[in-house]
């Protein structure tokens, strides 16, 4: 029977051959630190996702709704009004009638904002109800622009123009 007598230095080598635990403790820490300069860029882009997605929506129905009265759907005008409300969520209507206030009721298409997004209009108003209606050409009773604004930063510009056309700025 053979006995090996391990030198020192090839005892040592062979017990330490794992990682300490400061080596740990400072990958830890490395991670913890890119984390937290991440998680802001990351908030950032969730809240321009949202804006730019609800603005891109809103211009969509802008185009529905004068789509529709060039396709004289239903007989009679289209158009959107925008509804600012204070306590609770911002929000338009997709409406088939002359006006806002003289609508087809039973054909709304009702599109509340989240409650982190913010409206506002330049077209006509009655109270807190802004109006955009096209006539049977497409073209509409008044130019404007309609504003998404997040509560915590950035905002959105969607154009009317005088031929009708919903254009994101």
């Amino acid at each position: 029977m053979e006995v090996q007598i391990l030198s020192r230095a090839r005892y040592n080598k062979l017990v330490s051959s794992g990682f300490t635990l400061i080596e740990l403790l400072l990958v830890l820490a490395i991670f913890l630190v890119v984390g937290i300069v991440v998680m802001p860029l990351y908030g950032n882009f969730s809240v321009s996702t949202q804006l730019n997605e609800e603005a891109s929506q809103l211009a969509q129905n802008i185009r529905l709704a004068r789509t529709q009265s060039l396709a004289g759907f239903n007989n009679v005008t289209h158009g959107v009004c925008f509804e600012t409300n204070v306590g609770a969520p911002d929000r338009y209507i997709i409406y088939s009638g002359a006006s806002c206030a003289t609508r087809l009721q039973t054909f709304d298409q009702i599109i509340s904002l989240p409650s982190v997004l913010k409206l506002t209009a330049t077209f006509p108003a009655n109270g807190n109800v802004s109006d955009l209606n096209f006539n049977r050409t497409g073209i509409p009773a008044a130019v404007g622009t309609i504003t998404l604004t997040h509560t915590t930063s950035g905002q959105r510009q969607i154009t009317v123009n005088e031929l009708g056309l919903a254009e994101e700025n």
